[in-house]
Order: structure tokens, then sequence, then C-alpha cells
């Protein structure tokens, strides 16, 4: 230990007041005389002040109302988070159902454009059908006429 501490150990001899105490009061001398209860000199002079918890107390108050403060925020964070989250899948929602509109749409689509062809083929086969049983005989009388003019 550090000679500068302060720190003051009591020895466990025996004071002078603590050893009259203890002999027999009949045999105290005349000349000497119960020293008074005072505090002995080589004590040091020491006040013990009851320390006060005041500003534990507030900084413990403090502490939890900055915890309960942080906690509701983050409550907070939280509820408008799963809002946001909630909003997004029904958005996500919404345009899966578009999506699969939009693939019946195309595919009805699809299929009435596919119906469509098919008819106006089949329109084209017959008109070109009757105009080639009409023009029939002129086109082979065109075909003789122009062998002619090549032999010539």
């Amino acid at each position: 230990m550090r000679r500068d501490d302060d720190v003051e150990i009591p020895s466990l001899t025996l004071d002078q007041d603590e050893v009259s105490e203890r002999r027999p009061s009949a045999v105290t001398p005349k000349g000497h005389s119960n020293p008074s209860p005072t505090r002995p000199v080589h004590a040091p002079n020491v006040v013990h002040k009851k320390t006060s918890l005041v500003g534990i107390y507030i900084l413990l108050i403090l502490l939890l109302l900055a915890s309960s403060g942080a906690g509701y925020w983050l409550w907070q964070q939280n509820m408008q988070l799963r809002n946001e989250l909630y909003g997004a899948k029904s958005e996500i929602q919404n345009l899966d159902h578009q999506l699969l509109a939009a693939d019946v749409s195309a595919n009805k689509q699809g299929e009435t454009l596919e119906e469509t062809l098919n008819k106006h083929d089949s329109e084209i086969r017959k008109l070109w059908g009757v105009a080639y049983d009409t023009n029939r005989k002129s086109i082979s009388s065109n075909e003789a006429a122009i062998d002619d003019l090549q032999k010539n």
C-alpha cells in the first residue's frame, strides 16, 4: 500500500480509555483521572456524509424515458414498414391479376385473329377459283395468241 493513500487502519491495541474502563474502579490512582471521551489525537478528522442518490434516480428515470421513447419510435417505424409491405403485396397481387387478364385476352385475340385469317384465306380461295373458272377460256385463248406471236 502506498503512503499517500490517507487511509488509516485502526490498530488492534486498546486505547488508554478502554484500558481504564476495564480496570476495577477501586484501583484508580488519585493523580490520574479518566481522560475525557474525545477522539484520539492520531485519528483523522473524517466526516461521514450520507451520499445523495437523487442524481442516480434522475439518471435512471432519464434512461427509462429514453428507452421507452426509442421503443415507441421503433414500434411506429415497424407499423409504417408493415403497412408499406401490405400495400406492396396488394399492388403485386393486382399486377398479377392484370397480367393474367392480359394473357387471357391475348390468347382470345390470337384465336380470333387466327380464325379471321382462316376465314379470309378461304374467301380468297373461293374468289380465285370463281375468277379462274370465269376467265379460264379467255386465259387459254390469250395463251394461244401469245404462242402465235412468239412464232412469228
